[in-house]
């Protein structure tokens, strides 16, 4: 598992620009009309060229931002995943004033030194204005509450969703080629009935957690349906290095590594098995108490039904000929034709492949 990802970089290089933006914004409106010097923000007594609060304002949102990814990355999935969206915003504000507050401090600091050419304690401390400190760290805060719930609205509706609900992309139906992927609990029935209710949901809760991972290959989360999760792609990006079929492999090989994690909480490991297609579906905003994005179309329920061919023939991973035909051939996977296929529902018959993953 990869410590810094490239899911990790997006997020922090959108940090950054938000708060650079945010940081920006304050300096254009508190220093708007002023001269080329103005009262430092910190210091009050400790006159500040623009340019170089300009500066300060890019290095403390590359600070900032760091900070704020470092915090994704340490405790997204032992603290912040367990949390409501109530606390969640909550204590992430908190933990984001205190970062505000030592940056802000750390950057009075060198600005005396940009000033002066030196640091003089004792002038710093009598010249410190708590009032502006507290100023800037209340605009701060509000919006870290704003950036924080943003972020987790998006990661409800998907990333990328909210600005397309907003922006009426799908408020009328849309067709697109997609890449649909349905991934299933291997003996669902068997596993509930020895769990229970309770500790079975916490088993899907821990298993979806770990299906994070496919972010790393372009995959987005459509629907969580039970113990079913149905992934998409954008056709260029599941085709590109074979993401689709690496993603799969990749959520499989989160669940190995965590098997002694799922072992000693559950007495078992679990598997997945999954069917994907390639088609055309059509794009549609729904629903007035509860709004989302939905996928309809012949090509949706073929991947479900190709998923259901799984236990059949004992595969994991089964595709369709119009995936199979686009995918690039790689020598660490086999490929197995099963022939044509009648599925439920359908009238005319489909080719099906195995994917297999080879041992290194």
């Amino acid at each position: 598992m990869k410590i810094f990802s490239h899911s990790h970089l997006r997020i922090t290089l959108w940090y950054f620009f938000y708060w650079l933006a945010a940081i920006y914004f304050l300096i254009f409106i508190r220093f708007m009309g002023h001269s080329s010097v103005v009262t430092n923000p910190i210091n009050e007594h400790l006159a500040l060229n623009v340019t170089i609060l300009f500066r300060i304002g890019l290095l403390g949102a590359i600070i900032i931002a760091i900070s704020f990814g470092l915090l994704e990355i340490v405790f997204e999935r032992r603290f912040f995943s367990t949390m409501s969206y109530g606390k969640l915003i909550f204590t992430k504000s908190i933990i984001y004033s205190f970062i505000f507050t030592t940056a802000l401090i750390l950057l009075s600091i060198q600005n005396q030194q940009i000033s002066q050419g030196y640091f003089d304690f004792i002038q710093w401390k009598n010249s410190f204005s708590i009032l502006n400190l507290l100023a800037w760290v209340s605009y701060m805060a509000v919006a870290s509450v704003l950036v924080n719930f943003t972020k987790e609205v998006n990661l409800k509706f998907g990333p990328g969703n909210l600005w397309r609900m907003l922006t009426g992309k799908f408020h009328r139906p849309r067709q697109q080629e997609k890449i649909l992927m349905f991934l299933d609990l291997k003996s669902s029935t068997t596993i509930a009935e020895r769990l229970g209710h309770i500790r079975y949901s916490q088993l899907i809760q821990d298993c979806f957690n770990d299906l994070a991972v496919v972010s790393e290959y372009q995959a987005e989360v459509y629907q969580y349906v039970g113990d079913e999760a149905i992934l998409s792609w954008e056709t260029s990006s599941g085709i590109k290095n074979n993401n689709c079929i690496m993603a799969y492999y990749a959520f499989k090989d989160i669940l190995k590594q965590r098997s002694s994690y799922y072992l000693n909480k559950y007495g078992l490991k679990p598997v997945f098995k999954a069917g994907i297609n390639l088609g055309v579906v059509t794009v549609v905003e729904v629903g007035r108490l509860k709004k989302e994005i939905a996928f309809h179309g012949d090509t949706v329920n073929i991947a479900a039904r190709i998923q259901d061919m799984c236990n059949k023939f004992g595969r994991e991973l089964l595709i369709s000929e119009s995936l199979e035909q686009k995918l690039i051939d790689r020598d660490d996977f086999r490929k197995e034709e099963l022939g044509k296929i009648l599925l439920k529902g359908k009238q005319e018959k489909i080719s099906l492949y195995s994917i297999h993953q080879e041992s290194a």
